[in-house]
């Protein structure tokens, strides 16, 4: 590669390092294949939209990152100096409406199937579908370890400046944006001994992995074979949760976050378990964090521990104490936390992340004053990663669980079971906070 097409060279955020080791082994080659489909309605001028693609490719950075990795000790993202797009563009009008859908699923799993060379490619594949009268589908396909959810909004609205910029022949306007780089340059100032000292101690004395699939029921390694379940609570259910939460003066986080824990004490008949809890990480202190692109997330492990006589209301009181004390060390390594205690990589077997932003409604609005000729009527987001079960969980009026699985380790009617023993126990704290935890009944 030559050194005149590189920009700049530095090093991985931890979480990025974790995505590439995964992307390496390819335990499932979809993993971390982040896809959104926009249904939309107007007027696209695909060159337009081509040449607006490109101008985010100069903006950011990130997106015209690839990642080095052999005969280094350790992997590196190179920064291209120029990277060019072409969109993918095809009428498929013709087609009725279920060939259309079908022809849009193949497309959609055969790029997740063929994924990225993460040391060469442009990590950002577009399509544009034209599916009918002045209507069209956008997928947008793209590789987790170059940003997160929160960044498709921000990448989104500045798409729509630049396209509305080009329709209108004048400038974009956009103020400039902050690199990647600067973020990496943070974490490197941290202070990797005392947070590794923090998760010691968190973590000292456990040593059961506890799950939701018994070790004697998992299958030999194969495809993964991605489902979903979507579960969403009443109004009813949601406003209790909501006044539960004002009333233990707790986050929505850690509500949920006891509730599920203790889901998971009684599935595996202990008192003690870990599972991973995704965060997101930008820093106040870096000037234009907040329209910063990249990969921001981390995974840490939340550990929930009860007491024989212990109430629910005290539990998430301690658990919400715990949270702060742990924040100024999310950044570490989940790697290096795994290595503190004796299961290691078993710490735990899945995932919770909470979206606090409704990035489907975001992208929905976010043309309505933009002067472009296309509105969107519908959003759909996949994500999968390494994980055979990945809890996603939203507070946007209702309360929303989305299960997102490997059916091959979970069949359809476990994951079902879960979520009506997660309504149940959801239903009992919210009726009262101050009942002791094992005076919960999981099976109602």
């Amino acid at each position: 590669m030559s050194s005149q097409r590189l920009q700049d060279v530095y090093k991985l955020s931890p979480t990025q390092e974790g995505m590439l080791f995964h992307s390496l082994i390819g335990n499932t080659d979809a993993a971390y294949i982040e896809q959104i489909c926009l249904d939309c309605r107007g007027t696209i001028d695909a060159n337009i939209l081509e040449d607006s693609f490109n101008v985010l490719l100069e903006r950011y950075d990130i997106l015209r990152t690839v990642f080095q990795y052999e005969d280094l000790k350790r992997p590196l993202q190179i920064v291209m100096r120029r990277r060019k797009m072409t969109i993918h563009t095809q009428d498929i009008s013709s087609l009725d409406n279920a060939r259309q859908t079908a022809f849009l699923e193949d497309y959609k799993l055969s790029v997740r199937r063929k994924g990225f060379d993460l040391s060469r490619d442009l990590l950002l594949k577009i399509a544009l579908f034209e599916t009918g009268n002045d209507t069209y589908t956008l997928i947008w396909s793209s590789h987790h370890i170059v940003m997160d959810g929160w960044c498709l909004g921000i990448l989104y609205k500045d798409l729509l400046a630049i396209y509305a910029s080009f329709k209108n022949g004048v400038p974009h306007g956009l103020p400039p944006v902050t690199p990647y780089k600067k973020y990496i340059q943070w974490l490197d100032s941290q202070k990797q001994g005392e947070a590794l000292q923090f998760w010691k101690g968190y973590l000292d004395g456990y040593d059961r992995k506890t799950g939701f699939s018994p070790e004697d029921d998992r299958k030999s390694p194969g495809e993964y074979i991605h489902s979903e379940h979507f579960w969403r609570a009443s109004d009813e259910l949601s406003d209790r949760v909501e006044k539960t939460v004002t009333d233990l003066q707790v986050t929505f986080n850690t509500f949920f976050q006891v509730v599920w824990g203790i889901l998971l004490q009684n599935y595996n008949f202990t008192d003690d378990v870990a599972f991973g809890s995704v965060v997101s990480i930008r820093p106040p202190g870096i000037p234009g964090i907040e329209t910063m692109v990249g990969l921001f997330v981390n995974t840490v492990p939340t550990r929930i521990q009860t007491l024989d006589d212990q109430r629910f209301d005290r539990l998430a009181r301690s658990l919400h104490e715990r949270a702060i004390e742990a924040k100024p060390y999310e950044y570490v390594s989940l790697a290096e936390t795994q290595a503190l205690t004796p299961l290691r990589e078993n710490l735990f077997d899945h995932l919770i992340s909470f979206q606090n932003f409704p990035i489907q409604e975001e992208i929905k609005n976010s043309g309505s004053d933009r002067g472009v000729e296309f509105s969107i009527e519908r959003v759909f987001i996949h994500e999968q990663t390494h994980y055979d079960l990945n809890v996603l969980v939203g507070f946007a009026g209702n309360l929303t669980v989305k299960f997102s699985y490997n059916a091959r380790i979970y069949p359809d009617s476990v994951v079902r079971d879960l979520a009506l023993r997660l309504e149940g126990l959801l239903r009992q704290v919210t009726e009262d906070c101050r009942r002791q935890v094992l005076e919960l009944d999981i099976i109602r």
